[in-house]
């Protein structure tokens, strides 16, 4: 049994494509209807044709004679009617995996922004709404789209779209090779700019190339051919092109890029333009703590946040550790200030111990000043818990030490107010107050004092202790080594209770200001807590606005800067008396004051 086949061309022509079809039945002579000249072989099934009317044309025939039609390239959809044509069947193309393909293709090559041309009927429409769909979800951009008029004549304006078009790649979906043809090679002029408009657009070659032979039926619209780029001839005409297009230069041609606009380095992000495709955008540097590393990003990315963007914002790198050093100028002058301060005090109670027996240092209380003049030490001695590297017991040790020593200094400070006050009160004849005037009332107010700070520290520390801790946010290339208060309202409580001590203390010593002299040290307790009271509030909010380890630097010197007025304002008029005037410190002048201002 041998299985043969005939060829018959149509032309896509309508008579051409009748007889053709009537050639099939009877033979190669004249065409009879009912009648074959020729030996009669057993018909299985025709292919054909590839444009839809020719396929209805040929049904009209075949299908009379129940023949089977097998089209492989005709999509209308009246050829779905199996009344009108019960023995057409066909096969056409998947567009779902040309649009997928097609959507790779310019994927793969980076090319977002591209034109798109189409046939003008029902089948190219489909295309481009399925096209335009993917290239949504993928990114692409399209530019600009045409649907193609039947008459080649009229594409005049499809060409000069082509031409003054910003994009590099125009997808064609066209029905003949003509077509797709010459729009590609207006796409080669547009890119190149090597060849002659009218050479292109006729299809014109130089000897030695076979001329494409196309008749007018080959310029009427098909249907499914789906085609991209700008290359549709074949190799033997590869060379001759290379060659024409090429001859200026040397180098090998890139593959073309096809955006609407440069791409973002890395170190920038995208930045949509209100009113422009997506894949028209500008570029702006990454903002402060952020980085990219790709190009195009459509947003820039936090470091770790143990890390931190280099200077260009392309990467990200370690940060460094810090804390307040005894190495760097801020801890170096701080630390060397504490330790005068230290000393200075060590110099003034030496002063005081030398010249205890003189009359200035006996009317003040000759114990409570070394009292609080050992606690000042301690002050200026604790700043230095705050400098260096923070550690579990520094950070233990260094809110409740410094809370505790400081609660002593205005206990101190109150007890020699309240001395003061009752000393004066005591002078007068009648006045059972004498008796609560000692060492004992001052110790018992000193001792209380200190002692109730001592049991909110120890609250403190064992319902939640502070401990060394990381701040990475801060400084933004250094993690701070800081430490962490634990329960802030403890600390709150510690710093309210001080400042509860200091203005008891300024309250007591503004009203015993106005005393006789010889109890006037009130007044200089009433400026140095003046002076501690302002540089604690100004404190708070100076604290609370610093980060990382200018908040330590902080307070540290508010301690240094509080201690030494508390030592200034109440000691150095006293040590001025004793050093440089010590006709001024007997006896007989301090009663002559007094008596002064007791006249007064």
């Amino acid at each position: 049994m041998t299985l043969g086949f005939h060829t018959h061309e149509n032309y896509f022509n309508a008579r051409k494509t009748y007889e053709c079809s009537l050639s099939i039945l009877s033979g190669r002579g004249r065409a009879v209807p009912n009648y074959t000249c020729r030996k009669q072989n057993n018909l299985i099934a025709v292919i054909g044709g590839l444009k839809s009317m020719s396929s209805i044309q040929m049904s009209t025939i075949l299908g009379l004679y129940k023949i089977p039609q097998i089209s492989y390239g005709s999509s209308d959809e009246v050829l779905r009617s199996k009344t009108l044509f019960p023995f057409f069947y066909r096969t056409v193309p998947n567009e779902g995996l040309q649009t997928l393909g097609i959507t790779k293709l310019v994927l793969h090559f980076g090319w977002t922004w591209v034109g798109l041309i189409a046939s003008y009927n029902d089948q190219g429409e489909t295309f481009v709404l399925n096209l335009k769909k993917e290239f949504v979800q993928k990114g692409v951009c399209i530019e600009f789209t045409e649907m193609l008029p039947k008459m080649l004549d009229n594409t005049m304006h499809v060409k000069n779209k082509i031409i003054k078009s910003s994009s590099s790649i125009i997808v064609v979906y066209g029905d003949t090779d003509f077509l797709i043809w010459q729009q590609s090679q207006l796409l080669a002029e547009k890119a190149l700019g090597c060849v002659s408009e009218a050479q292109m657009l006729t299809g014109e070659e130089e000897p030695g190339i076979e001329r494409e032979q196309l008749t007018a039926e080959d310029r009427e619209e098909g249907e499914s051919s789906c085609n991209l780029s700008s290359e549709q001839r074949g190799d033997k005409r590869q060379g001759q092109s290379d060659r024409r297009l090429c001859e200026s230069s040397n180098s090998e041609l890139d593959v073309p890029q096809s955006i609407c606009t440069k791409s973002c380095l890395e170190g920038q992000h995208k930045i949509a333009i209100e009113g422009n495709p997506v894949c028209c955008f500008a570029c702006s540097p990454c903002p402060e703590g952020t980085f990219s590393n790709y190009t195009n990003a459509d947003c820039c990315e936090k470091c770790p946040e143990d890390q931190y963007p280099n200077p260009d914002k392309t990467n990200c790198i370690p940060k460094s550790v810090t804390f307040l050093s005894f190495h760097e100028p801020l801890g170096i002058g701080l630390a060397g200030t504490a330790g005068s301060l230290f000393l200075i005090t060590i110099l003034v109670l030496g002063v005081f111990i030398k010249n205890q027996d003189t009359p200035i240092v006996k009317a003040n209380n000759r114990n409570l000043t070394y009292t609080l003049l050992i606690t000042l030490m301690l002050c200026f001695l604790c700043s230095f818990l705050f400098i260096g590297q923070p550690g579990k017991v520094t950070c233990l040790l260094r809110q409740t030490t410094f809370g505790i020593i400081f609660s002593a200094s205005i206990s101190c400070v109150l007890a020699k107010t309240v001395t003061v006050v009752l000393a004066f009160m005591a002078t007068k004849p009648g006045n059972k107050i004498r008796k609560w005037n000692g060492t004992k009332l001052t110790n018992s107010i000193t001792l209380f004092c200190t002692l109730t700070q001592v049991i909110i520290c120890i609250a403190w520390l064992k319902s939640s202790p502070p401990f060394p801790d990381f701040d990475f946010e801060s400084e933004a290339n250094h993690i701070v080594i800081q430490c962490n208060e634990g329960a802030a309202p403890m600390f709150y409580t510690v710093l309210g209770y001080m400042a509860f001590l200091a203005i008891v203390s300024f309250s007591v010593a503004f009203l015993a200001r106005k005393l006789p002299d010889i109890f006037n040290e009130a007044k200089f307790i009433t400026f140095s807590m003046l002076i501690f009271c302002s540089i604690w509030i100004s404190f708070i909010p100076t604290y609370f606005s610093t980060k990382g380890k200018f908040m330590v630097a902080v307070e540290v010197f508010s301690i240094l800067a509080s201690s030494a007025g508390l030592l200034g304002c109440i000691f150095f008029p006293k040590v001025y008396i004793i050093v440089m005037r010590p006709d001024q410190n007997t006896k007989r002048k301090l009663l002559k004051k007094s008596n002064a201002g007791t006249n007064k």
